[in-house]
This record gives structure tokens, sequence and C-alpha cells, in this order.
């Protein structure tokens, strides 16, 4: 079980790592530091999916960006949808990412400062479903606050 989470995570870091280099200097050869590791690294499936998408997308490919999302099963992996969306919106996908992104915030995903903040996502603050997405996921930041005050939440962290 421990080598198993050590996969996932690497694949993980590489993933957000190669996603933050890129969002700081899109132009800046990471794409380069990107393929060298997809060629010479093993990664668990949706990583390795997740970096071909972010490779493509920085490689103004969205055909490919687009084809690699939806090989994806992704009903069940709202935070992977999300990456997916950000890569589909920064290649001009922005329908597709939406519809990403209405998912995951359906199933209980509430990526609001992503939504607010990500220059990835600029073209869905343009959308025309941005304000229902971001009211949906104020709606959900709202309700899990609640519980975790009705819960206790603030006493169990704060004495």
């Amino acid at each position: 079980v421990i080598e198993s989470y050590a996969v996932i995570a690497g694949g993980f870091h590489a993933y957000c790592d190669a996603a933050a280099w890129a969002c700081l200097m899109p132009s800046g050869g990471i794409a380069n530091t990107i393929a060298e590791r997809l060629r010479d690294l093993s990664f668990p499936p949706i990583f390795d999916a997740l970096l071909r998408s972010l490779l493509f997308a920085l490689q103004g490919q969205p055909e490919f960006v687009l084809q690699v999302a939806r090989e994806q099963n992704l009903p069940n992996d709202p935070e992977a949808a999300i990456l997916f969306a950000r890569n589909l919106c920064y290649s001009g996908c922005t329908d597709e990412a939406v519809g990403l992104l209405q998912g995951a915030i359906r199933s209980g995903f509430a990526p609001l400062a992503m939504l607010e903040r990500d220059p990835w996502l600029e073209n869905v603050r343009s959308h025309g479903e941005y304000a229902s997405l971001r009211s949906e996921s104020e709606e959900i930041v709202r309700e899990a606050g609640v519980i975790f005050r009705e819960e206790g939440g603030p006493e169990l962290l704060f004495g």
C-alpha cells in the first residue's frame, strides 16, 4: 500500500510541479521537461494523461488536449476533471472546460478560488455559465462552513 501511495503521490507532484511552472512561464521550456518526464518516467494513468494534456496545451494542440480529456473516466474524479478543465480552457476549448467544471461542482467539489484567480481559467470567467459555476461553488463552501461549525470543527482545531 505504501509503495502504491508513493507512486500516486509522485505522479500528483509531477503534474502539479509542471502545471505551476506552465502557469508562471508558459513559453519557458517547461514543455520540453514534461516531454522528457513522459518519455523517461512511468506515471499512474490519470497523471500520465494529465501531463500529456498539459503538454498538448502548451504546444498549442487543442484537438489532442480534448482527445486526452475525453478518454478519461472523470465522473468519479472531480479533482482530475478540474485539472483537465484548466488545460482545455487554456487551449481554447472553453465549452468543454465548463462542462467538466459543472460536473465536478455538482459532485460537491468547489474550486471557488481557482474559478476566481487561476489564469488558465480566464476564458471561463467570460463564459455565460460562469455566474452559475461561481454561485454553486460559493454555496458548497458556505454549506461546508456551516457543517464545520455545527460539528465542532473550531473547537477541535483551536481548543
